[in-house]
């Protein structure tokens, strides 16, 4: 009768000693860095791209600007901008008038000074905000008697942006959380060893 050699039993480790699983708290460091970092991208994105740029021109006077992105808009004014070492300061022209046309009709425009905005080293404040359902060639009047001064006309994104600031702090704190707990689960685990 063949004898079978003996099976050798599964190593088993040592009393107090388990073998180190690392797999999750690794996956959830690495996946609390990446979500961080895209909310920090999330948040910070939208908002520099709400404030940058914007069409200058001067005013009082007729400005055409072609419009593709069709959303909100809205008209700022210079009030402050540093140059060449100088601060200067413009306040709202108070008799200022905006009509903006678009294939010869006429568009509504709202008051809206409540929206600043800080681009580099000037300040803007908005006057109106209106609708541009279409693109194509918009053409905005400012009339009124003040001196020349530097207008813009951009996209009121700003609460689009806002909001899309939000959801990238929202990320960043499931990833700060996600993070948290993979280092957490990582220092139990080599506690526990």
């Amino acid at each position: 009768m063949p004898t079978e050699p003996p099976t050798e039993a599964p190593a088993v480790p040592p009393p107090g000693k388990r073998p180190l699983r690392l797999k999750l708290p690794i996956a959830l460091i690495v996946i609390g860095l990446l979500l961080g970092a895209a909310g920090i991208v999330g948040f910070v994105l939208p908002l520099v791209s709400a404030m940058s740029g914007g069409e200058p021109f001067e005013a009082p006077g007729t400005h055409t600007v072609q419009i593709e992105d069709t959303g909100p808009w809205a008209v700022y004014y210079e009030t402050s901008t540093m140059s060449g070492g100088a601060f200067t300061y413009a306040p709202a022209p108070p008799n200022a008038t905006i009509t903006v046309i678009h294939r010869g009709q006429r568009l509504p425009v709202a008051s809206n000074t409540g929206m600043t905005m800080t681009v580099g080293s000037s300040e803007r404040q908005s006057l109106v905000t209106f609708e541009a359902d279409t693109p194509g060639e918009y053409q905005i009047d400012v009339m009124g008697d003040f001196p020349a001064r530097t207008f813009y006309a951009m996209p009121n994104k700003l609460v689009g942006a806002v909001l899309g600031a939000f959801g990238g702090c929202g990320l960043a704190v499931v990833g700060v959380g996600s993070l948290i707990g993979g280092i957490v689960v990582l220092i139990v685990r080599l506690a526990n060893r």
